[in-house]
């Protein structure tokens, strides 16, 4: 029983703060309205915030991938170049192998 009369006053209590901001301020608002208002602010801005983020981080995005687009530029550029310097290398060597084996046929002059 004790409880039911708990239960019957919380609902009494509820009752009475929907009263309450039922009721009209100055401005002929209820506190209701009041706070759907504020919260249709907040939702306002939170969605401002998130269009700011979302722009922010595509514009990241693009610039990151610009990035990625030079290093893969200058990456193909040095490939190149290290596969003409490794050709350049080997044709040296050979050329220098070459120069010691004739130097050691090469009839020497002596007097």
């Amino acid at each position: 029983m004790a409880e039911e009369a708990s239960k019957a006053e919380g609902c009494e209590e509820t009752k009475e703060e929907e009263e309450k901001e039922e009721e009209s301020d100055e401005n002929g608002t209820s506190k209701i309205e009041q706070r759907r208002e504020r919260n249709r602010e907040h939702a306002r801005v939170s969605r401002e915030r998130k269009r700011q983020r979302i722009e922010h981080l595509e514009g990241e995005n693009m610039r990151l991938r610009a990035e990625i687009d030079a290093i893969r530029h200058d990456r193909a550029q040095i490939s190149a170049r290290l596969g003409y310097v490794e050709h350049e290398n080997s044709r040296l060597r050979e050329w220098a192998r070459a120069q010691q084996q004739t130097r050691y046929y090469l009839p020497t002059c002596r007097e």
